[in-house]
């Protein structure tokens, strides 16, 4: 027989766990943002420097719309780590969907992000797509469905011709481009994950 001291004990631990998840949740979107606001400077900065042939056709008013563009998705960055980061569909802790395990060991010598965290990272980061472009760099936020392999094509793969078709960057994000503070999130997140399991188990 149960026994409802137990039980209750048990549920406690559990939502005690969860709260903490929370926090982590909470700290990683702050993070996010942060990494963000580097990551779309670095990028836009080294394609309108590869690029130059399309760099040197804006003239100087263009490119400096371009660049306010680019600074107001900068000063956004939050909001677009609350939107895709925040995603609470996601999150374990929320969701308890094998899909979203985090499975993550600091220790590791893997270099792979959590596929979750790594899909709405590239979600995030996608968002400097449409700007890009739309003054005429070589990135495209629209398949041809006539052709599989474009270049500079970003979208969200496997339903590229669903709608609506979301841009996303279209490169793997490993670890080394995380934060330390990051990465110690994701791998306390995972340790909170096994202790959740762990207190149901005792049910």
């Amino acid at each position: 027989m149960d026994n409802p001291e137990t039980n209750r004990s048990t549920e406690e631990r559990v939502i005690s766990l969860k709260s903490e998840m929370e926090n982590i949740r909470q700290e990683f979107i702050k993070q996010s943002g942060v990494i963000l606001r580097q990551w779309y400077k670095e990028l836009s900065d080294k394609e309108i420097e590869n690029e130059e042939a399309v760099t040197a056709s804006l003239g100087t008013d263009q490119f400096n719309h371009l660049k306010q563009d680019i600074n107001d998705l900068i000063e956004h960055a939050d909001q677009v780590a609350m939107e895709f980061i925040g995603d609470e569909t996601k999150w374990w802790h929320l969701n308890e969907s094998d899909i979203y395990f985090v499975d993550f060991d600091a220790t590791s010598p893997s270099l792979i992000i959590p596929l979750f965290i790594e899909m709405q990272l590239r979600l995030a980061v996608g968002k400097l797509g449409p700007i890009l472009e739309k003054y005429g760099y070589r990135i495209k936020t629209q398949p041809n469905i006539a052709s599989d392999k474009e270049y500079g094509l970003w979208c969200e793969p496997y339903k590229p011709y669903q709608n609506p078709i979301r841009p996303m960057y279209p490169y793997s994000l490993m670890l080394p481009r995380l934060s330390n503070e990051m990465r110690k999130l994701l791998d306390q997140y995972h340790k909170y994950e096994l202790l959740v399991q762990e207190a149901r188990s005792k049910y």
